[in-house]
């Protein structure tokens, strides 16, 4: 067989692999220099910090000390009885004794009111800015801060003054004023590699100017800097230091030795699997020989087993073909034995499949991948109306193609149902808001003006995310909402997220919508349309309830979209030190960006961000903020399984035996951890409004789901609210002072994929999945559940295959306690979905 592929030898893609690979590795070499750099520069500031925290805590404690000793003057009977006689000398016989109390003090000054007063002795003995000090102490009747007197001049200070009141604390008999030297601030020298500086700055006018030493050098451009506030001063300390860079430390040597030295490694590294693609080739190549050999033979194909995954991938694709040839090479030699008479009966092949502990004991007949679509109907509504599709009524919202399936008509078509259905709820009130896609304003004026003509009255919050109108709509007790937008999906698609009288429309309730539509079943009336702001209401409400124990540092994305108006401003107000990422609302940027937070790929630039930031915690939300996404302290992805099981161990504290509810795609090690801290784990469907309404039906305070939707039902709306549930994950993390990565390092899970979606023609997965759970009794010895889509669970882990609620496809998510165990339960699936769909090709 000759040893090429697309007209090159593979030993020509081995020298491309090999220049590509000594091409990354310099890049690798240069991107080192520019981590070396800002590692520096990040661990120099964190010394700063530290080092300059310890200088300023110093000066602060040296403060409190004059400062407390002013204010036992206050009320000392001495200094009443000299400010009371007023004479000259009695004032400085007591100032010479205040000095001997004050070992460290330049001079301590003593005036009465009269003093003070414009012309007076304090105008002699004082400069201006003492002057001033003094006339401030007397007014305030309170002592002043520390600060530092003639600036940049040879007599330069620093001085305090305080009040003498009268025994009742009632009348300023005088003021007491402290010289105090420079000498008193902590020692700033430069550091022993004379690249540090710790500066005391005074504000002066409009600039801050350099106290001590007053000859500092300018910090330069891009340097590691800190400023500190100095308690009860006017001062504060600003520290910078130089970084050397790699071509300063001495490193660039090295990292050349060892790029020369992965340079030999990695041509030994590339012969080895070179040759095994060699021999891997010519081996599938002949196994694919083979099997169109057992199709012209009209045998049974055989069971194969590759070595190159994109010629396995071929081979299966090439099964179902070479199977309908044997068919029909079957069915002429059938006919043509028809006049030679009865054939011979033959038993046909057993199905080779390796045991996993359980297996499947029969082959089902293969599916065509033909979309079932019998039972929509699609045809025209009472009255002429053009009906809405039906496929677009998922599970918990509509969902579609703009253009395709959804249109103006559509949405205002829904406007008037659902005002209808709002009305017999009994309030015919709808908050309306939309995500930023760019066909959202249109459909939303279209689907205001058919509420409207229902007779429902409307408050537009304009671009808004989904959990801002669930607030709005709670607010007012039993009032719907209709949200135009289509989530995390692309911008090609939009949709409804509808609540009607209070509470989240079920499947049910949403195909009630499609019949009103169909009968031409609507109110009528002239709604009236109000402009809603609850922004200002929501962040009070959330500040009212949430208490963070310390501060917080995050790194919030809000990826271009409606999460862009509230949540900066949110955790800002809960006092947290805010990065924003993609925090500018951005219709198109938004389009270009997959704002699934619950996919981890979609989270590694908020996860480099929470590094480069040195944040506690990096947060992102979906498209509409009803989704969130969480990175930790150093930027490891945080499945929203793992965030419900710190959040019910939190609240299971408080309420032990209180129901939690999660979906069918997460992590078993949730129900454990559940059950560990006194709570039963409810299994649910997966879906937003599937989890609402089982909250709501048990009275759970929490639920959600492994997409990123989280249900507070505990002091919150029971609503899926990004925004509140990352509150509430702030809470609890601000009461443990370790990094958030060693608090989520007590809630880990086994080895598991992310949700691996696989599109499909729309009603394509409805029969895929028919015939998935027709094998669910052929799994022996397995635990299988059914709730949603076919769930496997075995002693080492569970995969589950169902199909999506928000796309035409399919959905599989794997878990284990070990790469062995995983790789059992993912080839049984593949081997269970090659029978049943065998053209389907799968992520795993």
């Amino acid at each position: 067989m000759p040893d090429s592929i697309g007209g090159f030898g593979l030993g020509t893609y081995w020298l491309i692999a090999y220049l590509a690979a000594a091409v990354v590795l310099l890049l690798l070499l240069v991107g080192a220099s520019v981590v070396f750099g800002a590692n520096e520069a990040r661990l120099m500031e964190r010394h700063l910090r530290a080092f300059s925290g310890t200088v300023v805590q110093e000066m602060g404690d040296r403060t409190a000390a004059v400062r407390s000793r002013l204010k036992r003057w206050r009320q000392d009977p001495g200094l009443q009885a000299a400010l009371l006689d007023g004479r000259s000398q009695v004032l400085r016989d007591k100032e010479e004794e205040l000095e001997l109390l004050v070992p460290e003090a330049l001079d301590v000054l003593v005036f009465t009111t009269e003093d003070a007063a414009p012309g007076g002795a304090a105008a002699r003995r004082l400069s201006f800015a003492g002057l001033d000090m003094v006339q401030q102490v007397q007014d305030a009747a309170r002592v002043s801060q520390l600060e530092t007197h003639r600036v940049r001049r040879d007599d330069e200070h620093l001085a305090i003054a305080g009040p003498v009141t009268d025994a009742d604390d009632d009348v300023v008999l005088g003021i007491v004023h402290v010289m105090l030297p420079l000498s008193l601030l902590p020692h700033t020298a430069a550091e022993p590699d004379a690249r540090s500086w710790l500066i005391y700055r005074q504000r002066v006018g409009d600039s801050l100017v350099a106290v001590e030493p007053s000859d500092a050098p300018e910090a330069p451009a891009g340097a590691p800097s800190v400023r500190l506030p100095i308690a009860d001063t006017r001062l504060e300390l600003y520290a910078w230091a130089e970084t050397s860079g790699i071509f300063g430390s001495g490193l660039l040597p090295m990292l050349l030795g060892l790029y020369a030295l992965a340079l030999v490694l990695l041509a030994a590294a590339l012969g080895l699997p070179y040759r095994s693609l060699q021999r891997g080739v010519k081996a599938d190549l002949a196994m694919t020989v083979a099997l169109a050999e057992d199709a012209a033979a009209q045998r049974p194909l055989r069971s194969t087993r590759g070595h190159v995954r994109e010629l396995v991938a071929a081979m299966g694709l090439l099964r179902r073909p070479l199977r309908e040839l044997g068919s029909v090479r079957a069915a002429v030699a059938a006919r043509s034995a028809e006049q030679a008479g009865p054939p011979a009966t033959e038993a046909p092949p057993e199905q080779d499949l390796p045991d996993l502990d359980a297996g499947l004991d029969a082959e089902p007949q293969a599916l065509g991948t033909a979309a079932a679509t019998a039972g929509e109907d699609d045809g025209a509504a009472a009255g002429g109306q053009p009906a809405v599709p039906a496929h677009i009524f998922r599970a918990y919202d509509i969902r579609g193609l703009v253009g395709t399936d959804l249109d103006a008509q559509v949405l205002r078509l829904l406007g008037r149902a659902v005002g209808s259905e709002a009305a017999v709820q009994g309030q015919p009130l709808c908050v309306v808001a939309r995500d930023q896609r760019p066909s959202g304003a249109g459909f939303a004026e279209a689907l205001m003006d058919g509420l409207a003509e229902s007779g429902c009255d409307v408050l537009d919050l304009g671009i808004a995310p989904t959990p801002l109108a669930y607030f709005a709509a709670h607010d007012r007790g039993t009032a719907s909402a209709a949200v135009v937008t289509a989530s995390h999906n692309p911008s090609e698609y939009n949709g409804l997220k509808v609540v009607l009288g209070g509470r989240p429309a079920n499947q049910e309730q949403l195909q009630g919508l499609r019949r009103r539509i169909l009968r031409g079943d609507f109110g009528h009336g002239e709604g009236r349309r109000t402009q809603l702001e609850p922004g200002a209401d929501y962040i009070r409400a959330v500040r009212a309830d949430i208490s963070l124990a310390r501060p917080m540092s995050l790194v919030v994305d809000c990826g271009f979209a409606t999460a862009s108006g509230l949540a900066p401003a949110l955790f800002r107000a809960l006092e947290c030190e805010v990065t924003e990422l993609d925090c500018d609302m951005d219709a198109e940027q938004a389009a270009r960006r997959s704002l699934d937070p619950s996919q981890p790929k979609n989270l590694y630039a908020l996860g480099d961000a929470v590094i480069g930031a040195g944040a506690d915690l990096g947060l992102a939300f979906d498209a509409d903020g009803d989704r969130l996404g969480v990175v930790d302290s150093v930027g490891k992805f945080i499945a929203a399984d793992r965030l419900l099981m710190l959040l019910a161990a939190d609240i299971l504290a408080r309420a032990p035996g209180s129901d939690i509810v999660y979906d069918v795609k997460c992590s078993h090690h949730l129900g454990a951890a559940v059950l560990h801290h006194g709570g039963r784990a409810v299994m649910s469907k997966s879906g937003h409004s599937f989890i609402k309404a089982k909250v709501r039906e048990l009275g759970a305070p929490l639920g959600g789901e492994l997409s990123g939707h989280i249900v507070f039902a505990e002091r919150w709306n029971g609503f899926d609210d990004a925004f509140y549930a990352a509150a509430r994950l702030l809470e609890v993390l601000a009461l443990d002072p370790r990094p958030s990565t060693d608090i989520f390092a007590d809630f880990a899970v086994g080895i598991g994929t992310p949700e691996l979606f696989v599109p499909l023609a729309a009603g394509e997965e409805t029969t895929i999945m028919q015939a998935v759970l027709g094998m669910a009794d052929r799994l022996d010895g397995v635990d299988v559940n059914t709730i949603d889509g076919l769930r496997a669970e075995f002693d080492q882990g569970w995969g589950l295959v169902r199909a999506s609620n928000t796309q035409p496809g399919l959905v599989f998510r794997f878990e284990a306690d070990d790469q062995t165990a995983l790789d059992k339960i993912q080839d049984l699936f593949r081997r269970m979905m090659e029978l049943v769909a065998p053209s389907l090709e799968l992520p795993f």
